[in-house]
C-alpha cells in the first residue's frame, strides 16, 4: 500500500475518532454523574450510538449502565440534537424502534421533560427535554415499584439538564 494511503486512512480514523468524541464531551454537561443519584454505583460509561432517522447512520451517544445490589441494573442513553425539534423527533423515532411498542406517556402517568414515552410493559421510558433526548430502561425482572425508579431517574437527569440549561 502506498504511504499516502497509509497516511489518508490514518487521517481518517483519527478525524473520525475526534468528531466522535468531540460529540461526546460535550454532552458531559448534562449527564449524571457518578454522585448524582443517591443509593446508586454508576458501573460503566462509554460511548454508543442514537439513531436519529431510518435515512441516517446513528450518531455518537453515551450509554451509562447504574446499579444498586437490592434494585438492580439501569441504563440511560443520552443524546443532544441541535435543536429541541430535532430532538422530539429522534426520541419519538427511537421509541418506535424498539422491539417492545412504546406508547406516549410514563411508568408513572406523568410527563417526562416536553414529551414522553414509555414500553407497554412499563419498563422503560424515553423523553426529550429542549434538545436532550433520554432514554432509560430495566433489562431483566422488571417489577411494579421499578416504575417509581424510573421515574428517579428521570427527575435526577431533568434537573441537571435544567441547571445546565439556566447557565446559558
Amino acid at each position: 500500500m502506498p504511504k499516502i494511503l497509509n497516511i489518508r486512512i490514518v487521517y481518517v480514523c483519527i478525524s473520525l475518532c475526534y468528531c466522535i468524541n468531540s460529540a461526546l464531551y460535550a454532552q458531559l454537561d448534562f449527564i449524571l454523574k457518578e454522585d448524582a443519584v443517591k443509593g446508586y454505583e454508576l458501573i460503566e460509561q462509554k460511548s454508543s450510538f442514537w439513531p436519529i432517522n431510518s435515512d441516517s447512520i446513528s450518531n455518537a451517544a453515551i450509554k451509562q449502565k447504574w446499579q444498586d445490589s437490592e434494585k438492580g441494573e439501569y441504563y440511560v442513553f443520552y443524546y443532544e440534537f441541535e435543536n429541541s425539534s430535532l430532538a422530539r423527533q429522534g426520541t419519538e423515532f427511537i421509541a418506535n424502534s424498539c422491539a417492545v411498542p412504546y406508547i406516549e406517556g410514563s411508568p408513572t402517568g406523568g410527563v417526562y421533560g416536553e414529551k414522553s414515552w414509555v414500553a407497554v410493559d412499563s419498563s422503560a421510558v424515553c423523553f426529550h427535554l429542549r434538545k436532550y433526548s433520554i432514554m432509560i430502561f430495566k433489562p431483566i425482572n422488571f417489577q411494579h415499584n421499578d416504575k417509581e425508579r424510573l421515574k428517579f431517574f428521570s427527575e435526577n437527569i431533568t434537573k441537571q439538564i435544567k441547571s445546565l440549561s439556566d447557565l446559558e
